[in-house]
C-alpha cells in the first residue's frame, strides 16, 4: 500500500508532505505505468496514462507552495484556483468563501514527474483542525486517457473494475497542457483493498476547446456539454 500524503508528525511542518509525494518518484512510483499495472486489467491500463500525483497542505498559499517546490527540483507550470475538491472542502468545513489554490510543477529534467498540490490559503482559525484532518483524503494518483480513449468511457471501465466512483466535476481555470482551451473534468475513484489504499484514483481529461464548424462539428460539442452536466449532477447523487 502507498503511504498516506500527510504530516506524519504533529509538529511537522504544513508544507512537509510535499517532499514526501517528491520522494515517491524515487520508490514506489518510480514506474508510474506499473503502478497502473497493479490497478487495471492490460487492456484498460493501455488505454491510460500516468498525469500526476496530487496532495493537499493544510494551510499556506501558492507562491509558499512554489517555492518549496524550486527546492526539491520542480518547476511551477500551472497555478489556479480549485473549483472541485475546493466544493468538497467548503462543505466539510463550512467555510463558504474558503479559497483552495492549486500548484502544478513538474521535475526540471523529466517533466513525467508532476506533483498537484491543493493549499487552503484563507481558512478560519476554527477550520484549521478540521481542514488538517481531512488533508489525507484529498491525496490521489491521476491518470489521463490515451490514445484518443473516451474520458466517459474510461471511468465507467474503472468502476466496473471495482472502483467506488467519489466526486466528479469540471474545472475551467485549469488549461492542463497545449489544447486545453475549455478546463478539465475529472473523476475520483476509491478501492481501498488495491495497492492505493486511502489514496484516491483520479481520471482527468481536458476539455478541448471545439473548432468552429457546421453541422459536421455537432458532436464535440455535444460531448461537452455532457462534461458539464456530469459535474452538475454526478451519477452518484443520492435521489
Amino acid at each position: 500500500m502507498i503511504d498516506s500524503f500527510s504530516c506524519h508528525e504533529p509538529d511537522a511542518s504544513p508544507l512537509a508532505a510535499i517532499a514526501r509525494v517528491a520522494a515517491l518518484f524515487e520508490s514506489r512510483l518510480a514506474d508510474r505505468d506499473g503502478l497502473l499495472g497493479t490497478l487495471l486489467p492490460e487492456p484498460l491500463a493501455d488505454q491510460l496514462t500516468f498525469d500526476h500525483v496530487g496532495v493537499m497542505v493544510p494551510r499556506g498559499d501558492r507562491d509558499q507552495v512554489a517555492r518549496v517546490m524550486a527546492g526539491l527540483g520542480f518547476r511551477v507550470v500551472e497555478q489556479f484556483e480549485s473549483t472541485v475538491v475546493a466544493s468538497m472542502l467548503r462543505a466539510r468545513c463550512g467555510q463558504t468563501d474558503l479559497i483552495v489554490g492549486v500548484t502544478m510543477a513538474e521535475r526540471i529534467g523529466d517533466a513525467r514527474c508532476r506533483i498537484e498540490v491543493f493549499c487552503p490559503e484563507n481558512p478560519n482559525p476554527a477550520c484549521r483542525a478540521s481542514l488538517s484532518r481531512m488533508a489525507p483524503d484529498i491525496g490521489h494518483v491521476a491518470f489521463r486517457p490515451a490514445g484518443g480513449a473516451d474520458f466517459g468511457a474510461m471511468c465507467r471501465a474503472v468502476t466496473a473494475h471495482g472502483f467506488q466512483p467519489l466526486t466528479t466535476g469540471t474545472n475551467s481555470n485549469q488549461q492542463h497542457g497545449p489544447g486545453a482551451g475549455s478546463g478539465v473534468c475529472l473523476r475520483y475513484f476509491s478501492k481501498p483493498e488495491c495497492a492505493l489504499g486511502a489514496v484516491k484514483l483520479e481520471i482527468v481529461s481536458p476539455i478541448l476547446a471545439p473548432p468552429v464548424t457546421g453541422l459536421a462539428g455537432q458532436k464535440r460539442p455535444l460531448r461537452i456539454a455532457r462534461y458539464l452536466l456530469a459535474g452538475l449532477w454526478p451519477s452518484n447523487r443520492p435521489g
